[in-house]
């Protein structure tokens, strides 16, 4: 029978494990680090205002040797619901907020049930179809030595419409068409833009 003392590592520091096996005893030391985590969010505030009914931000947690948590680490929830993510990779992991209730929402988000932030959004209705907002939208292919394919370009965001929708949109309208995963609504993922502006381009760089 082998037994191992402690079973538990729970104490930061360095700690001596024993091993017994048949009278036959062996110590050897390890280093139990901190459990620190990094928690940020692209939102603007801890608190602050909302026109549209949605709202896409991106959460990036990481542990104390940098690397990006599991998303099964990092709990979402808006007034107590939980929000599921709709997007991760590598760096970061993407959730929509679907706002119903008027006035104050309470967003929490929680890594490994250690470090949290807390949000206030104050969230006020509007029409279908009504300017909620502005984004900045660019094409570019700087690193193919092709500069911009759209300058950078003001487009409006409606209730009830999307980032990936105005995006597309400025594509069409500009003469490109384009390929994408996912759809207009979730998961959207341009993938690829066609078009005879991009002949222009000497992609040998």
């Amino acid at each position: 029978l082998v037994t191992v003392a402690p079973t538990e590592l729970t104490t930061v520091g360095t700690q001596t494990i024993t091993v017994s096996y048949s009278g036959l005893i062996t110590t050897f030391d390890v280093t139990v680090k901190e459990d620190i985590i990094t928690l940020t969010t692209n939102l603007p505030a801890e608190s602050f205002s909302q026109k549209g009914s949605r709202r896409t931000f991106d959460v990036i947690a990481r542990d104390a040797d940098g690397n990006k948590l599991p998303v099964s680490d990092v709990k979402v929830t808006l007034n107590g619901a939980a929000v599921n993510p709709n997007w991760d990779d590598a760096v970061k992991t993407s959730y929509t907020l679907k706002f119903t209730k008027a006035g104050e929402n309470t967003l929490v988000v929680n890594a490994r049930g250690k470090k949290g932030l807390t949000y206030t959004i104050n969230y006020t209705p509007v029409a279908a179809g009504e300017t909620i907002g502005q984004a900045v939208v660019t094409v570019e292919a700087f690193t193919l030595g092709g500069g911009y394919i759209i300058e950078p370009t003001y487009v409006d965001i409606y209730e009830g419409d999307s980032t990936a929708n105005a995006l597309v949109k400025l594509l069409t309208e500009s003469g490109f068409t384009y390929s994408n995963t996912g759809s207009i609504e979730s998961g959207f993922y341009l993938s690829e833009i066609l078009g005879s502006q991009l002949a222009k381009i000497d992609v040998t760089g």
